[in-house]
């Protein structure tokens, strides 16, 4: 359905200072001043733990937003992110978009076409990617023609790096060629902060392009009134349901309200998934959830024996993970167990208690399904 275009009435002004734009370079600002003796842990390129504070990152913010400023970046163009969890992607993920230009995080995990179609659909032209992950970036980057810039971020002198990428520049001896200040501009708070783009799983990933007015203004997307929803579950008699977190916590907190509990007897699962986790999450997953597992659970887990899934295969790892709290990255809620619960006054926020799996499991992805 088309959106009704509408003119815009101008009323009163107010006095609440609207002028002002909501955009992220506020956040730099605050979060080194007021919190900047507040830790940041972050993963080492050799796998251990560092730190560092707010304040710490604040002048190499500065000096990456304009070493990529020297590069050419400015308003409007799109920058590439290929890094784990690390102190420099924290940089950037505040550097590029105080220039008014675009982050757009490239999942480590796709496949080499998914990757480059993301590169492509987006428009990205310079990317910055971790030492670690350059044979990733090399074997993508001659599908990547609209790349003019790549940047190598590592704690080695860029003579030690071996590269093919073209026109290559170094994170550090960047930051170290440039000012640690910084006049930032006042980017127009509906201008895109940064692109996130799906798994692939239904058809080639899709992307949406959050604001800096959404970023600034975080838990605006929560569904305030699931009790209409929440009321029809149970009416229709549904058995299995999906909803994302925004959805699916308030149904819960809907359900802590009611005097009389609803009788949920024949809803078997609600999952708190966004999609269908993408096969190289499963594969990585699949060693780490069975050892969790004992064979009683394993039969325990599925109607009817496994349960199959065009995108996993044989044993349909979703569902297994679906099926018991606590062992996937997504919130589920077995709803015979939130209704026992819930009865007993437990709070709905124990039902999103996530346990963290391994983060050093093999990843195979040879078996094609």
């Amino acid at each position: 359905m088309a959106m009704i275009s509408r003119p815009i009435v101008t009323g009163f002004p107010s006095t609440m200072g609207d002028d002002i734009q909501l955009n992220t370079t506020t956040l730099i600002h605050h979060g080194a001043r007021t919190h900047g003796d507040h830790e940041i842990v972050y993963r080492t390129s050799s796998g251990g733990w560092d730190r560092y504070t707010y304040a710490d990152p604040y002048a190499r913010i500065n000096r990456g937003a304009n070493a990529l400023r020297s590069l050419g970046v400015g308003p409007a163009t799109l920058v590439g992110i290929i890094d784990w969890n690390s102190r420099r992607h924290f940089e950037l993920y505040r550097a590029i978009p105080g220039l008014a230009a675009v982050t757009v995080q490239l999942n480590l995990r796709l496949g080499p076409e998914d990757l480059s179609y993301v590169v492509s659909d987006s428009g990205t032209s310079v990317i910055c990617v971790d030492e670690s992950l350059l044979p990733l970036a090399e074997a993508v980057a001659p599908s990547m023609p609209g790349v003019t810039t790549w940047i190598i971020m590592s704690d080695k002198p860029m003579n030690e790096i071996h590269t093919s990428l073209p026109n290559a520049h170094h994170y550090e001896d960047l930051l170290a060629a440039n000012e640690p200040d910084i006049e930032w501009p006042e980017v127009d708070e509906r201008s895109a902060y940064g692109a996130c783009y799906t798994t692939g799983t239904t058809g080639r990933p899709k992307g949406v392009f959050y604001s800096h007015r959404a970023i600034v203004r975080p838990g605006r997307h929560y569904a305030e009134d699931t009790g209409p929803l929440t009321d029809a579950l149970i009416a229709e008699g549904v058995t299995i349901t999906n909803g994302a977190p925004v959805i699916f916590i308030p149904m819960l907190h809907y359900i802590e309200t009611l005097k009389v509990k609803p009788d949920l007897t024949q809803l078997r699962l609600l999952s708190g998934a966004t999609e269908t986790t993408p096969l190289v999450t499963m594969n990585t997953y699949k060693p780490n959830v069975l050892a969790c597992l004992s064979a009683k659970d394993l039969l325990d887990s599925f109607i009817d024996g496994y349960w199959r899934s065009g995108d996993v295969g044989t044993i349909d790892m979703e569902n297994l993970l679906l099926s018991h709290l606590g062992i996937a990255e997504a919130a589920v809620i077995e709803l015979n167990d939130v209704r026992a619960h819930l009865s007993s006054g437990a709070n709905a926020q124990q039902f999103t208690q996530i346990r963290q799996l391994p983060t050093d499991a093999p990843i195979t992805t040879s078996k094609k399904y």
